[in-house]
């Protein structure tokens, strides 16, 4: 039979027990709680130092953003001033040639200034010679009237108006009543050029003609003054009279007395 004795002292251990449980449950939910509280703290801290580091970050790629901005900026401003640099450059070096011939110009004209030059002013006078014709057109030399020989009998019966004939390797003649239409043939005719006199038919009308019984009659079309020109100046140095008129259709002589006249 147990005493009361061991029955109070069983009923105070389960109740030191019991206290000594509680209390560790205690302080076991205190540490827990306290790590918890500790684990989201850093959690926070971290997150917090995250979104600095991302907003820092943000802002050093939208300051670098700029920078290549302006950098970018910059260089478009020196391209530009560098293409104005040297189109400046090439203006002046355009100015200065042209100033180079300006001053070539004037030097030109001062030495011409002080040069006396003796000028042929065309006058039209009355003359009592025989005209020779001599059509130009596409830059090249007709002979209407025949220059293929010489006349050297001054007082032969050849000389007067159509003395000569009409030269048909050159061109294609139709007359009716006092009317000669002449038509040039194509492929045929001399080039007009330098050095040209010397040979052919041009060389003939400067070697046969008489500058004191004829003189020349050029028929022109408007494709070839400056041949036309060039063969005016090469009969005025061999001493001959001229005339001439311009074509732009058909090519017509008309036969008749009447005054002559000639520069």
């Amino acid at each position: 039979m147990r005493s009361r004795r061991n029955d109070d002292l069983s009923s105070f251990e389960l109740l030191l027990d019991t206290m000594c449980n509680t209390f560790g449950g205690i302080v076991f939910i205190a540490l827990l709680l306290t790590l918890l509280a500790q684990s989201i703290e850093v959690k926070s801290d971290s997150k917090d130092l995250n979104t600095n580091k991302i907003h820092q970050a943000n802002k050093k790629n939208s300051n670098d953003s700029k920078q290549l901005q302006q950098i970018r900026q910059i260089k478009k401003k020196i391209q530009t001033n560098t293409e104005s640099i040297a189109s400046a450059k090439e203006n002046i070096k355009a100015l200065e040639q042209e100033i180079e011939i300006l001053n070539q110009e004037i030097l030109i004209s001062a030495k011409f200034k002080n040069q006396e030059r003796e000028l042929r002013v065309p006058k039209l006078h009355q003359i009592d010679k025989s005209p020779v014709f001599i059509a130009i057109r596409h830059g090249k030399f007709y002979a209407i009237t025949n220059i293929s020989y010489s006349i050297t009998n001054i007082s032969s019966g050849k000389w007067g108006n159509s003395g000569r004939g009409y030269d048909s390797s050159d061109i294609f003649i139709n007359e009716y009543n006092n009317i000669t239409n002449i038509e040039l043939l194509s492929g045929r005719g001399q080039i007009i050029k330098k050095g040209a006199e010397k040979s052919g038919k041009l060389q003939q009308a400067l070697l046969n003609l008489n500058n004191q019984k004829e003189f020349i009659n050029f028929a022109v079309y408007p494709d070839s003054f400056a041949e036309f020109n060039y063969l005016k100046e090469l009969f005025i140095n061999k001493g001959f009279d001229y005339n001439w008129f311009i074509i732009k259709n058909q090519l017509s002589l008309v036969k008749g007395a009447g005054q002559v006249h000639a520069q």
